[in-house]
């Protein structure tokens, strides 16, 4: 979840955006979008093994909301963070998303990678 699923799911001048602006207004649906993202990455954090959902793993600018500072030292256990920088999850966060995907509907919709392939 992030910018491009709001103006591609909100801003976008597709029927289905035009449709869901109908129904909910700009500040209910970036709620939508937070309250998905905090159940996915609680269900995440439930399998355990990722610890730390708040800081990034490197020193970023802005509070922890941008990229990393340049050549400052990262953390030393990226693989207990969900997030490298402001904008990127990290490796392990992103392996177990790719292998949720496979087969768990919740985390990539509206079809897993399994139902894809069988189309």
């Amino acid at each position: 979840m992030g910018s491009n699923d709001y103006i591609s799911n909100y801003l976008d001048d597709t029927l289905i955006a035009k449709i869901i602006r109908k129904r909910i207004s700009p500040d209910q649906f970036a709620q939508l979008l937070i309250d998905r993202l905090s159940n996915q990455l609680k269900r995440l954090y439930d399998l355990g093994g990722l610890t730390d959902s708040s800081n990034p793993c490197c020193i970023a600018w802005f509070n922890g909301t941008s990229g990393c500072v340049p050549f400052s030292i990262p953390c030393t256990s990226p693989n207990e963070h969900f997030f490298w920088d402001g904008y990127h999850l990290t490796q392990t966060m992103y392996s177990t998303l790719a292998s949720r995907c496979i087969n768990d509907s919740t985390v990539c919709m509206p079809f897993t990678l399994n139902q894809l392939v069988q189309m």
